[in-house]
Parts: C-alpha cells; sequence; structure tokens
C-alpha cells in the first residue's frame, strides 16, 4: 500500500454539526467530517510512508513526528469535545479509504449509539496526588564527621521520621480523595505508580470541583487536576479505541478553575 490511508480521530453524532472547515489534523492536514446519518467520523488523510516509520521508534525518545502526531490526534478530539459527546479514537486507527470508516460506523452503529447516550454531558477528567517535597528543615544530607555519631544518627531519625510522615500524609490523602470521586464521578479508573492517577468521569463539574476544593483544604498533601479532556479511558472495546498507555501524558496541560 502506498500514498495515504484514512485516519480516524473521533466519532460523534451527527447533529450538532461539529464545524471542521478550520480544522487540521496530523501533519496539517485538513479534517474531514465523514456523516452516516446518526453518526460522524471526524477523518484525515496521513501518509503511510510515515506511518509505516512508527516501529523503527518502539524504544528510546519518542520522535517529533510522533509527539507532533499525538498531540493533532488529540486536539482534534478535544475540538470534537467542545461541541458535542464525543467517543475518541486510539491513536493510530487508520483504515484503507473514507468508505472503509462509513462501512465500520454502520457495522457497529448502534453500540456507537449506547456509548454515545451513556457519555451524554459527561467529560474525563485526571487528578494525581504525591506526597509532599520535604522541607528544608526535613533533610539532612551532609555527611558526618569524626566523632559525631549521635548527630548523625538524630539527623537520620528525623528523616525517617519525615518520610513516614509524607506516607502518612500520602496515604491519608489517598483514602480521602477516592471517597470523594467514587461520590461525584460517575465512573473511576486508578492508576498506582510513583504518583497516584485518577481518570474521572465527571458529568456535574461544579460538584466535582467543589468536593476537591474541600479536600484540598483538609490535607498538606497535593492534588493536582487537569481536563476537561474526551473520555478516552470510558470507552474500552469500540475498535480496541482505549488509547495507548502514556497517551494522556502528551497533552497539553490545562489546569482546573
Amino acid at each position: 500500500m502506498t500514498g495515504t490511508v484514512t485516519y480516524l480521530y473521533a466519532v460523534t453524532g451527527s447533529d450538532p454539526v461539529i464545524p471542521v472547515d478550520e480544522l487540521a489534523g496530523i501533519d496539517g492536514a485538513p479534517v474531514t467530517a465523514i456523516d452516516t446519518g446518526e453518526l460522524t467520523a471526524l477523518a484525515s488523510e496521513v501518509s503511510v510512508a510515515a506511518l509505516r516509520n512508527l516501529p523503527e521508534h518502539s524504544t528510546g525518545a519518542v520522535p517529533d513526528w510522533l509527539a507532533a502526531a499525538v498531540q493533532a490526534h488529540d486536539a482534534v478530539a478535544v475540538h470534537a469535545l467542545r461541541h458535542a459527546t464525543v467517543l475518541p479514537m486510539r491513536f493510530g486507527s487508520v483504515y484503507p479509504d473514507q468508505g472503509a470508516v462509513a462501512a465500520t460506523l454502520d457495522r457497529h452503529r448502534d453500540r456507537l449509539l449506547t456509548e454515545l447516550r451513556r457519555l451524554a454531558g459527561c467529560t474525563e477528567w485526571t487528578v494525581t496526588v504525591q506526597a509532599a517535597a520535604a522541607t528544608g528543615s526535613e533533610v539532612h544530607t551532609a555527611p558526618p564527621v569524626a566523632g559525631a555519631g549521635t548527630t548523625f544518627l538524630r539527623a537520620r531519625q528525623a528523616e525517617l521520621q519525615a518520610e513516614r510522615t509524607r506516607r502518612d500524609q500520602l496515604a491519608a490523602c489517598t483514602d480521602d480523595l477516592l471517597e470523594t470521586l467514587r461520590g461525584t464521578s460517575r465512573e473511576l479508573v486508578v492508576s498506582r505508580g510513583q504518583t497516584i492517577r485518577l481518570s474521572c468521569l465527571v458529568s456535574e463539574v461544579e460538584t466535582f470541583h467543589a468536593a476537591l476544593t474541600a479536600l484540598r483544604s483538609r490535607h498538606r498533601t497535593p492534588v493536582r487536576v487537569t481536563g476537561p479532556w474526551p473520555p478516552y479511558h470510558f470507552t474500552g472495546g469500540l475498535f480496541d479505541a482505549r488509547p495507548k498507555t502514556g497517551f494522556s501524558d502528551e497533552r497539553p496541560e490545562a489546569e482546573d478553575g
């Protein structure tokens, strides 16, 4: 296969109409709205040669083209979200031509319409929490000197106590956060690592933010919120439409109000 293929960014209902006159996708290609009646696909043409080179970059630093392509993919989905309920597709969803995209939408019409109704009025918000950094008074990095064993041990005990305090603060904040978000989110996806990352499907945005404001006043642990995003983590199974690992990390950050 040479030339171009049709790249699928997102699927929406056909009402309201998503304006695409000045919308650019990957490599600046114009985005086309493929209307199949009750459903609309947002797509553009992408070079096959560019896509074929991606496996060469499966490890190591992310190449400039791939980073720009991920951002363009997300920008199209975010644009659609400003106008309607959107089902964002997985990065790299390509079809031979626009006819193949339309045929896919027709084949999955009932399921897509059901998902659009389920997600109506919802957006995704990302919440991250991590232990507060140690203050200058809590960190003792100077090496011990001869005859200063007692001083060193006390300093080390202070460091360990400060670390235990931070862990306790993180645990208390995380437990409170999970309870808060379960009460203010329709669905929740939790990812645990060096930071706790939660993806929240939210319909009552004001209630969601009010609850987080109250939580922040109860804890010293930093809680960061970004969004709104298309519901990437809540459309699993649609054409294998979950985003690749780390996809959301490529988004330009937008802090909550």
